[in-house]
């Protein structure tokens, strides 16, 4: 009850463990190039029936997670019938993993796409989640295949990172 008391607290109050900081060079590029790709592949994804754009947060995120929000729309000649809001990053938290993710509060049809999706794919495990922070969905990358991007060159980063983004959001753009 303690420990559970003391996470809300942490949560609320934006506390977060230092630990020891080795800013090397390769690091840090590896951080700023990994977020130049998922933007590239966002502002590349649009095509005949979606359009793909980049979407300024209206809540905060928490501190262990880096990348960047994008919104999907779908094209119809007189409008458009919905749009989705997902977001496609890393998660630090534990061990780093790839994620896209969809927060109910801003995709309204996201209970139809719950109850139509397998647990886990050759691309992602799925995670159902709903506490009193976040009700939503995760779409993460298998770790075997996060693995396969680390020892990548990066043509095969991008094919990687390409072909996840590709297969999650085609599971999405059928709900739009």
């Amino acid at each position: 009850m303690i420990d559970a008391y003391l996470n809300y607290l942490k949560k609320l109050c934006y506390m977060v463990e230092i630990k020891q900081i080795r800013l090397s060079k390769d690091a840090i590029n590896s951080i700023f190039y990994f977020l130049k790709l998922i933007n590239k592949i966002i502002e590349s994804s649009s095509n005949n029936n979606f359009i793909y754009k980049f979407k300024q947060l209206t809540y905060d995120l928490d501190d262990n997670y880096i990348g960047s929000p994008f919104l999907i729309k779908k094209i119809y000649k007189k409008g458009f019938k919905r749009v989705a809001y997902p977001w496609f990053g890393i998660d630090f938290s534990k061990d780093p993993l790839i994620e896209i993710w969809l927060n109910k509060d801003d995709n309204k049809f996201i209970d139809e796409l719950k109850n139509s999706l397998p647990e886990k794919d050759d691309y992602c495990v799925l995670l159902r989640r709903k506490d009193n922070y976040y009700d939503g969905l995760r779409f993460m990358m298998l770790p075997e295949l996060f693995n396969k991007f680390n020892q990548s060159d990066k043509v095969e980063q991008e094919k990687i990172l390409r072909d996840f983004f590709n297969h999650v959001n085609s599971m999405i753009e059928k709900y739009l």
